[in-house]
């Protein structure tokens, strides 16, 4: 049923923004040698069963459209079940290196939406997802946004984010954000960004910046969203939940994952930290 080459897999239900989503993916597609997969979930509990064979044609016009044009493979898939669960099972058993998707933010909508689902995808995903919440996608990628925080995890996302950097010609713009006026905090925070840029500076260009905060923790989120409204952000790169003991606070907790996710219009690549893939996997 699928093939043997990496897959990247867009969710799509025919809304704008499943749509949007899809027209990010085709330099992707060709810098990591992929194909693309289109996925449509058919939610039974909302949707009659006369209405599949219509989607399925409708699924193929799109996909035979997308692959004549780009000159890309193109695999059409539909499946049955709840959303988010089949969208996670087929980005398994495809071999799917990354899922790009839509996103409706905060905003309510209908649970078969792909839209709805972009939380839950996000979070139990083994594969970097990247969400896309604004309408008006600016063409390219000039700056790539990289949080940079305390933890152990937090330097996995420099490969990735190199890789894109290259592919686009990108900036990347590293920021950290103190809520601590402790000096040794700031200190481990400078040389956590030292560490990155000796990482990045060989490949790609790259700038460093440490906002220095006394609001509380729970702003973490919004400065993250303003430094990248601050720097004309293309792509924001955060992690995943991780487990960390360390006082500072992380980018990626649940709460500030989820706000960046929902509140920014550019897109945002969540990655997945190799240890808790690990326990996934395990």
């Amino acid at each position: 049923m699928y093939s043997s080459l990496p897959q990247i897999l867009i969710p799509v239900d025919f809304s704008e923004q499943s749509l949007i989503a899809l027209d990010q993916t085709y330099n992707l597609a060709k810098f990591y040698n992929a194909e693309l997969t289109l996925l449509y979930v058919i939610d039974q509990s909302h949707e009659p069963a006369l209405e599949e064979a219509a989607i399925k044609a409708k699924l193929e016009d799109l996909a035979a459209a997308v692959s004549k044009k780009h000159n890309i493979t193109v695999n059409p898939i539909i499946a049955k079940g709840p959303v988010s669960d089949e969208i996670l099972e087929v980005a398994v058993n495809s071999k799917t290196k990354m899922i790009l998707m839509g996103t409706n933010g905060t905003k309510g909508s209908t649970e078969k939406a792909v839209g709805s689902n972009a939380l839950k995808v996000v979070e139990k995903a083994q594969c970097p997802v990247i969400t896309i919440k604004g309408k008006h996608m600016r063409e390219g990628c000039k700056n790539i946004v990289l949080p940079i925080d305390l933890t152990k995890e937090s330097l996995q996302k420099v490969k990735k984010a190199i890789e894109l950097g290259k592919l686009y010609g990108a900036t990347i713009r590293m920021v950290s954000v103190s809520f601590s006026q402790d000096k040794s905090l700031l200190n481990r925070l400078m040389r956590k960004i030292e560490e990155a840029t000796f990482l990045i500076k060989s490949e790609v260009n790259c700038t460093s910046e440490i906002i220095n905060a006394i609001e509380s923790p729970d702003m973490l989120a919004k400065k993250v969203l303003e430094y990248s409204d601050k720097v004309n952000a293309d792509l924001i790169m955060i992690m995943t939940q991780q487990e960390d003991e360390s006082k500072h606070i992380p980018i990626a907790t649940n709460s500030a994952a989820h706000y960046i996710i929902s509140n920014s219009d550019v897109p945002v690549m969540s990655i997945v930290p190799s240890l808790k893939l690990q326990k996934i996997q395990d």
